[in-house]
């Protein structure tokens, strides 16, 4: 189903995402170190893929900051940040500036697919939910989000995914915000526990352009104010509310699940619909 707003090919930062994949989705922390459902990553580069560039990053379950300045290239500044208040309310901010970046400085390498000056602040939730009554059906997941994506003369958007019964892997970007709805592949609930899991990954960066010497630019993903999970809803195949619905997750999260579901009232939305993508 559509949405609004323009969706940008995550390909585009790959070296960048392919990194913190390794640090969020293969978690290469280790699984038992993650009581909470989220593992939140900042990850900066002044120039990855190059042997005179910096990369830093670090991932945590509840909050975690980075920063990074150097003049390799150009005088660089990023800074990630992500945190949870809570299972249902997200903190992401990305930012990166650049001034007098000198042309041909940094010399990309397609078989390496750097990027040059980048900033990613991601946050991926895991939970494994036990869903009654047994039999298919999809979840949709609406959140509402808040705040800016902001470049000038460089890349900011925001990446997303949803998932319940199959992994999660890439998904697309968008730069526009608002209130959303993630739809997940088809799955069967049949009393054991079923994954249900989402990422939304701030990322900004900028390029070489080919400008003359002393090009600047600057972006900002800033999502500080807030994502908040706002209502699940479960359907049949055929897009009918599944009545008498009950969840109990493993993480003990708090689902604003949909009064067509049975959940307690919520306000209503009209939502965005960003589909899901992954199928198993």
């Amino acid at each position: 189903m559509p949405h609004t707003g323009s969706s940008l090919p995550r390909l585009s930062v790959p070296t960048l995402l392919t990194a913190i994949t390794c640090l969020a989705v293969l978690l290469c922390i280790p699984q038992a170190a993650r009581a909470a459902p989220y593992t939140l990553c900042a990850q900066l580069s002044d120039s990855s893929g190059q042997p005179a560039g910096t990369m830093v990053s670090a991932c945590d379950p509840s909050s975690v900051s980075q920063t990074l300045s150097s003049t390799t290239f150009g005088d660089y500044t990023g800074d990630a940040r992500a945190s949870a208040d809570s299972s249902n309310i997200l903190r992401l901010f990305a930012g990166t500036v650049l001034n007098n970046y000198s042309q041909g400085s940094y010399i990309f390498d397609p078989s390496i697919g750097g990027v040059t000056f980048a900033a990613s602040a991601l946050a991926l939730f895991n939970d494994m939910v036990t869903f009654t009554p047994l039999g298919p059906m999809v979840a949709h997941l609406t959140f509402d989000i808040t705040g800016t994506l902001a470049s000038f003369g460089a890349a900011g958007q925001l990446c997303y995914g949803f998932e319940a019964g199959s992994p999660l892997l890439g998904g697309p970007c968008v730069t526009s915000l608002g209130t959303v709805t993630l739809d997940s592949s088809p799955f069967i609930a049949n009393g054991t526990p079923t994954p249900l899991s989402f990422e939304f990954d701030a990322v900004v960066f900028i390029e070489d352009s080919g400008a003359a010497s002393g090009y600047s630019a600057d972006a900002a993903a800033d999502l500080e104010h807030t994502i908040v999970m706002k209502n699940l809803l479960l359907t049949d195949l055929a897009g009918a509310p599944i009545t008498g619905v009950t969840l109990v997750s493993e993480n003990g999260v708090n689902y604003p699940l949909s009064p067509l579901n049975g959940g307690s009232p919520i306000p209503e939305v009209d939502p965005i619909r960003w589909t899901g993508i992954r199928v198993s």
